[in-house]
């Protein structure tokens, strides 16, 4: 990543750091977990992964708007941001309101929203993106995506590391991943190897 965006990062902590003095507020330690954690080289291998392959599948669009769920602090939608110069618009979604406190200081170009991106409608994207599909409730998922026009192009990522607690939709491989995923058409899949411990999954497909 770019060294401005390292420096938003420093910022960031830091001025949790001021926050943990001042108020005595410890929950404000996860939020710097949170970051070290988000912006890790295997989370970012795994996400320019996506954005890298998402744009050699990506020709059906010429303005595309993106949705990004289960978003984090917004790497993934920065990424994009990066890649797709012609994104029409690109939007952030994620269930816990302090990884969009921390994700409006690192990248304030982008766009967040606090709530459960299940209540959006595909109807009003071009492409979904989500690299947290192990976090998921596999039903909602699979409605979500049911419902979505046919040339919404879907690129997801999922993983078999089921000794995380709130992994709890993981595909032991890559296979097992697509088989419930009611796309039409798959555009790319493939899998990574990560720190020697578990496996990334990733389809591509409408």
């Amino acid at each position: 990543m770019k060294t401005e965006i390292y420096k938003r990062i420093i910022q960031t902590i830091y001025n949790i750091t001021i926050d943990i003095g001042r108020h005595g507020r410890m929950h404000s330690a996860d939020q710097i977990r949170d970051i070290i954690h988000s912006t890790n080289d295997d989370h970012i291998k795994c996400k320019e992964w996506l954005a890298s392959e998402l744009r050699k599948s990506q020709i059906y669009f010429k303005d595309p708007k993106i949705l990004v769920g289960g978003g984090w602090t917004g790497l993934m939608a920065h990424l994009l941001d990066e890649t797709f110069t012609n994104a029409s618009s690109i939007l952030s979604v994620d269930l816990l309101q302090h990884h969009k406190d921390v994700g409006v200081q690192i990248f304030p170009h982008i766009k967040f929203d606090t709530t459960n991106v299940f209540e959006y409608s595909l109807q009003d994207f071009d492409i979904f993106v989500s690299t947290s599909v192990e976090h998921f409730n596999r039903e909602e998922l699979q409605f979500f995506l049911q419902d979505k026009p046919a040339q919404v192009i879907c690129a997801l990522q999922s993983n078999n590391w089921y000794d995380i607690e709130d992994h709890t939709n993981c595909s032991d491989t890559l296979e097992d991943f697509i088989e419930y995923l009611p796309l039409k058409k798959i555009i790319y899949s493939g899998s990574k190897r990560m720190m020697d411990t578990y496996d990334r999954f990733m389809v591509i497909g409408k």
